[in-house]
């Protein structure tokens, strides 16, 4: 089987000089006897249970919120100012102590306050001072259980986190000199780590993206300092080796669950618990023949034919709206809600692990669905975060959809309650209303 190594990179010599033979053996080792990584990535995960997605998605139907456990919503809409105009659509809104909400987008972090919606400040700015922040992605997460929230430098050095009650940068995580200090080992791979997870400071997970198809290892285990202390064998190779260099956040998935760190990669159909040894598979994502294979992986660069004739690169395009794409996941006790993307719509999954029935909600006249929202016969709900500690599921849904619904509901409108009502009055160009809703099942 496939060898494994320990020790931080400053303990490496050995293993940097015995890299160099064991390299072809290891390689060839990982594609004859791991081989979990065929065209659509299935045996990796043989045995396990089954979260039957592309059969839900034939079978599609509206699925109702409380499906989620859920009892009640709070509505909450963004203040909307010279300062956080560029929040209309975030990626995400996490909720912070008790009483912030935190709304991310590329160039920016604000903080709200979660009764009223009113701005309380940035957290941070995007710059290149040694105090300011690059790209704020989802690919790296926020330790929000300890009041920070993340994102990269400018330079993709480092990603910062900040103290949201401070808003100063408390800690500074290297994610490009522990890939060039230890390029012997792990080469060919990427110069920096796009999508990183912090469990805490001397236990950071970083996907290492196989830009040119033959890379040994796929995760990287390391402390803040970038000291090296595991990897983990790769589980797929490409057939026809890569010539270009692809490599971009959002290649992986990260998620703490039970205090384990789980992991799924882009273009493999497994979700993997890491350990200290190895990555154990949990659940196979069953896409069947609209699994992405692999193969295609550096091919796939953009969403549609309009994307790619807008940018004119000098390569072909490579149609990838006939695969389903798992996009986020959240894990609860009881149950999966994950997101996917099929022909350029997006929809909602949800997999009961009790019963082990998996549903694909779809909304009538709504590309975005979601999950019907039966507690209050108002807006759609498309959570993005789950506060553990709360028990709470957070989404959000943009003012642009908020008038959509009035205008294709009056029915329903007319029987909201004042206060949701009065939401009808908001501008298309207005930030978001934040929905979060609490879960009472365990």
């Amino acid at each position: 089987m496939v060898a494994q190594y320990y020790g931080k990179a400053s303990s490496l010599p050995e293993l940097r000089e015995g890299i160099r033979v064991a390299y072809k053996a290891v390689l060839c080792c990982i594609i004859l006897s791991i081989v979990s990584c065929n065209a659509k990535n299935k045996s990796e995960a043989s045995g396990i249970e089954k979260i039957e997605v592309a059969k839900a998605l034939e079978s599609s139907q509206t699925v109702n919120a409380s499906a989620l456990g859920i009892e009640s919503f709070e509505y909450i809409p963004l203040e909307t100012n010279e300062n956080t105009f560029r929040l209309a659509k975030p990626y995400m809104v996490l909720t912070m102590d008790d009483d912030k909400l935190i709304a991310k987008w590329r160039l920016q972090m604000a903080m709200f306050n979660r009764e009223t919606g009113d701005y309380i400040s940035d957290i941070g700015k995007y710059g290149d001072d040694p105090y300011s922040h690059g790209l704020v992605a989802k690919s790296v997460n926020d330790r929000s259980d300890k009041g920070l929230v993340s994102a990269f430098v400018r330079s993709y050095k480092e990603i910062v986190e900040y103290s949201v009650s401070s808003g100063q940068i408390v800690n500074r995580i290297d994610i490009k000199d522990v890939i060039v200090d230890n390029d012997t080992l792990l080469s060919p791979t990427s110069l920096t780590l796009y999508d990183v997870f912090i469990q805490d400071n001397e236990n950071i997970f970083g996907f290492l993206p196989n830009v040119f198809g033959d890379s040994p290892f796929r995760l990287v285990k390391y402390d803040k300092s970038g000291n090296l202390k595991k990897v983990y064998p790769q589980g797929q190779a490409l057939e026809v080796k890569s010539n270009t260099f692809t490599s971009y956040p959002g290649e992986a998935i990260f998620y703490e669950f039970n205090e384990a760190v789980m992991f799924k990669e882009r273009y493999s159909d497994t979700l993997f618990m890491v350990n200290d040894e190895s990555l154990i598979p949990r659940y196979l994502f069953d896409l069947k023949e609209k699994s992405p294979p692999y193969q295609d992986k550096n091919n796939h660069v953009f969403p549609n034919k309009e994307s790619y004739l807008r940018a004119n690169p000098p390569f072909p395009y490579v149609d990838r709206t006939g695969y389903i794409f798992i996009e986020s996941i959240i894990e609860y006790a009881s149950f999966f809600v994950f997101s996917i993307t099929y022909k350029e719509e997006e929809s909602y999954g949800f997999f009961d692990k009790t019963a082990g029935k998996t549903h694909i909600s779809k909304l009538p006249n709504d590309p975005i669905n979601g999950f019907y929202n039966d507690i209050d016969d108002f807006i759609p709900f498309r959570p993005t975060y789950l506060d553990r500690a709360k028990n709470e599921l957070v989404g959000f849904v943009t003012a642009e959809d908020v008038l959509i619904w009035f205008e294709k509901n009056p029915e329903l409108a007319g029987k909201l309650p004042k206060e949701l009502s009065a939401l009808s009055q908001i501008k298309p160009e207005d930030n978001p209303v934040v929905m979060i809703g609490k879960i009472t099942i365990k």
